[in-house]
C-alpha cells in the first residue's frame, strides 16, 4: 500500500522553519510530505502544479500565522472542493505581531468565506507558538485522522435499504471522482419501474444524485466520472422493457456530455461483469452474491484502497473502452443519433 500523502500549505516567506518541522514530523510517521521545496520540474505553471498536487494528496495541512496569500487560499479551496480532510494549525501572534484582516476573516469560519453549507471547514484545529508545539499538535492530528478516516471499520450489510442509502451518501459526498460498475446503467434506463410515474423512492433518489453530479461535473474541471456496464445484461433489460428509444436518446445526450467534458465523463460497456462496484473520493463499496440468494455489500472509507480500485478498473476499462457511437451498434440500435 502506498504512503499517505500529506500536502503542507503555508506562506513560504513567514513560516520557513515551521514547514521544515512539519516535513520532519510527517516523515517520522512514515507518511509522504508534499511541499513546494520537493516538487520536481514540471511542464506546467507553478499554480497548476500546486493544485494538482493538492488533489492527489490524502490530507491537507494548513499552517497560518500573520497573513493569507492568494496561493495558499487557492490550495485550501482545491482541498475543500476535492473533499480532502483538513488539519489547521494556527501560530499565536505576540502583542507585537498583528494578523491581516484577510486572515482574520478566513479564521472566522465558513460563513465568512461563502463556502457551501455542506462544507466541513476543519475537523482538527490547533494553536501553537513554538516549533515543539507545532510538531506535537501535528503528530496528534495526523495520527487521529489516519486512525479515524483511513482505517475506518468496513460496513457489511445484506439490507437493500442500507445499501441504497450508503451508496446515495457516497455519491452526494463525492467532490472529485466517481466510478460505477453495474450490470445495467441507471443513467440510461432511469429508475424503476421504468415506464411508470410511481418510481422506487431509493432508485429515484440515487438517479437524481448521479444526474446532478454529472451536471456539476460539466462545470467543474476537477471532477471525473466513469460508468461501466454489462452489454449483455443491458441489452436484455432494454429489450424486455421496450426501452430502445429511451436508451438511444440518453446515449445521444451523454455523447454531448462526453465531448463537452473532454473525456472526463466516460460511459462504456464491459464484456464480463465482475460485480457491482462504486468508488468515490476516499471510499468504496463492493457488492456480491452470497448463499441463500443474499446480496452482501461491503463499504469502507479508505483512500488508498479506493485509489487502487480506481486504477485497476481504469486499466480494465482501457482494454475495452468504446466510443458511445459503438454502443448503439452493440445494443443493436440505429447507427446514428437521429430520432
Amino acid at each position: 500500500m502506498s504512503k499517505v500523502r500529506v500536502f503542507i500549505s503555508s506562506s513560504l516567506g513567514e513560516l520557513e522553519s515551521e514547514r521544515e518541522i512539519a516535513r520532519e514530523t510527517i516523515c517520522q510517521l512514515n507518511m509522504e510530505p508534499v511541499m513546494f521545496e520537493s516538487l520536481p520540474a514540471m511542464d506546467k505553471t507553478l499554480d497548476l502544479a500546486y493544485i494538482d498536487e493538492v488533489r492527489m494528496s490524502h490530507i491537507f495541512v494548513l499552517i497560518l500565522w500573520k497573513d493569507l496569500t492568494d496561493a495558499v487560499e487557492s490550495e485550501y479551496m482545491a482541498a475543500i472542493d476535492s473533499g480532502i480532510p483538513l488539519l489547521l494549525l494556527v501560530k499565536n501572534p505576540t502583542f507585537r505581531e498583528t494578523r491581516s484582516s484577510r486572515l482574520d476573516k478566513f479564521l472566522a469560519g465558513p460563513a465568512e468565506q461563502n463556502l457551501p453549507v455542506k462544507t466541513q471547514y476543519s475537523p482538527f484545529r490547533k494553536k501553537f507558538r513554538t516549533l515543539n508545539e507545532l510538531s506535537r499538535e501535528l503528530k496528534e492530528g495526523l495520527m487521529n485522522l489516519v486512525s479515524d478516516r483511513f482505517t475506518e471499520p468496513a460496513l457489511t450489510t445484506t439490507s437493500v435499504e442500507v445499501t441504497a442509502r450508503k451508496t446515495l451518501q457516497m455519491v452526494e459526498n463525492a467532490r472529485r471522482r466517481l466510478l460505477f460498475v453495474s450490470k445495467t446503467p441507471i443513467i440510461l434506463f432511469g429508475p424503476r419501474p421504468y415506464l411508470s410515474n410511481h418510481k422506487n423512492f431509493l432508485e429515484e433518489s440515487f438517479h437524481k444524485a448521479v444526474t446532478s453530479w454529472i451536471e456539476a461535473m460539466k462545470k467543474d474541471e476537477s471532477r471525473r466520472m466513469i460508468f461501466l456496464y454489462s452489454v449483455k445484461d443491458t441489452y436484455e433489460e432494454m429489450k424486455k422493457n421496450n426501452l430502445e428509444q429511451i436508451v438511444k436518446e440518453n446515449l445521444g445526450k451523454f455523447k454531448e456530455i462526453e465531448e463537452a467534458t473532454q473525456g472526463r465523463f466516460e460511459l462504456s460497456s464491459i464484456l464480463e461483469f465482475p460485480g457491482r462496484i462504486l468508488v468515490s473520493d476516499n471510499s468504496f463499496g463492493i457488492q456480491f452474491r452470497a448463499p441463500e440468494d443474499r446480496v452482501v455489500c461491503i463499504f469502507r472509507q479508505d483512500s488508498n484502497i479506493a485509489s487502487n480500485l480506481m486504477e485497476v478498473m481504469c486499466d480494465y476499462r482501457g482494454s475495452c473502452n468504446k466510443a458511445i457511437s459503438d454502443m448503439l451498434m452493440e445494443l443493436k440500435l440505429h447507427t446514428s443519433f437521429d430520432t
